[in-house]
């Protein structure tokens, strides 16, 4: 029964115990692009096998993450919620394993709890102490997300606001004109499929007011580091330290050229206030509309 003895002692060895069974119950090894293609999908899942067992391996990753990277007081909390939302799948996959010690959470919190948390934020600099656990917090970590990945590309583009007839542009619009630039080399590690999903995934939660699994959570880190981290790049002799150096272009102003040509294709009468600088390293030393 090492899912109820984890849950009550998520000691080191245990965690690593449940590891070892979730990989046994989750089957062959599966790539991470498969596994981010099935955890990502909101609608249209016709595999809720694949599915489950995508859940599982991203789950395994997760709490290898945590063994990892947290001390024990901020790991019991997370393997905690994290078996909370694991249950359903574990009774899908091993019925043989006692799940009954546990009920899910409803994941599910009133309008009025909401309202007192951004009050307690505003005029108090805190949440109340009934609210800081992961339930309430992950919800406020989709929001920080989809904020975090709507000012980056904005900031690429070098724009404060656009709008069309009056009404904003929409961020997976930008993202497909984004992902064609061809003056900015992107770090090759960013996946704009990925990124792609990742905002489709993010809108629908935040619009239904519900916390996903946290392993799925961790995922979305996962594909927006190498777009949002701040890191290094080299070119030739020189290391550039930047929070834009997943983004790197050689002429601010063909960029900008470029940018203004794709978006009058693809938006043609649009509205747009442009911002003073651009989330991008110039690398040019004599064209520094850099941010290094």
């Amino acid at each position: 029964m090492i899912v109820k003895s984890t849950y009550y002692l998520p000691s080191n060895e245990n965690i690593t115990r449940l590891v070892d069974y979730l990989v046994s119950i989750s089957g062959k090894e599966l790539s991470i692009n498969f596994v981010r293609q099935n955890i990502f999908k909101v609608k249209s899942i016709k595999n809720y096998k694949d599915v489950g067992r995508c859940n599982l391996k991203a789950a395994v990753i997760y709490l290898n993450y945590l063994l990892s990277h947290l001390d024990q007081t901020n790991l019991e909390e997370n393997v905690q919620t994290t078996i909370a939302e694991i249950v359903p799948l574990i009774r899908e996959f091993d019925h043989s394993e006692d799940c009954s010690f546990i009920i899910t959470s409803s994941n599910s919190l009133t309008s009025n709890f909401h309202y007192k948390e951004a009050q307690w934020l505003f005029y108090k600099n805190t949440l109340p102490d009934d609210a800081r656990d992961r339930y309430h917090l992950d919800i406020l970590v989709l929001y920080a997300l989809r904020l975090s990945l709507e000012k980056r590309i904005l900031g690429i583009l070098g724009i404060e606001s656009i709008t069309l007839s009056g009404k904003p542009v929409g961020l997976y619009k930008l993202l497909d004109i984004t992902s064609l630039l061809r003056s900015i080399d992107f770090n090759p590690d960013v996946k704009w499929d990925e990124i792609i999903k990742v905002n489709d995934f993010l809108n629908f939660f935040i619009h239904r007011q519900r916390r996903p699994s946290p392993w799925i959570i961790h995922q979305i880190f996962e594909v927006l580091n190498p777009l949002i981290k701040a890191g290094k790049f080299k070119d030739n002799d020189k290391m550039y330290g930047s929070a834009y150096s997943s983004t790197v272009a050689q002429n601010s102003n063909e960029l900008q050229k470029e940018i203004e040509h794709s978006i009058s294709l693809n938006f043609p009468g649009a509205n747009i206030k442009w911002s003073h600088g651009r989330d991008v390293l110039i690398i040019n030393m004599n064209d520094r509309m850099d941010k290094i």
